[in-house]
């Protein structure tokens, strides 16, 4: 896996990809080498922590016409599991 800083996204899958969620300019988690490293990994569970985000996707079920209210509202049970 690499990080393309030009246009970078985090993408969440839930329940088998039944719900996903692109969010748009995560931090960066790999060292100059390429090497995804633990710091990479805690800067990116604290991102994601953050209550509103830039959502470049969302699909929840087979509906990806979401408002964008709808579409935060699918990182709530990120939002749990990551706490």
């Amino acid at each position: 896996m690499q990080q393309n800083l030009g246009n970078s996204k985090l993408v969440l899958a839930l329940k088998n990809y039944r719900k996903l969620v692109h969010l748009s300019l995560p931090p960066k988690f790999e060292n100059n080498q390429g090497v995804i490293t633990r710091t990479g990994i805690k800067r990116m569970i604290k991102w994601c922590k953050q209550e509103v985000h830039q959502i470049q996707y969302a699909l929840d079920g087979s509906k990806n016409d979401l408002a964008e209210t709808e579409k935060q509202s699918l990182l709530k049970e990120p939002h749990k599991i990551i706490k």
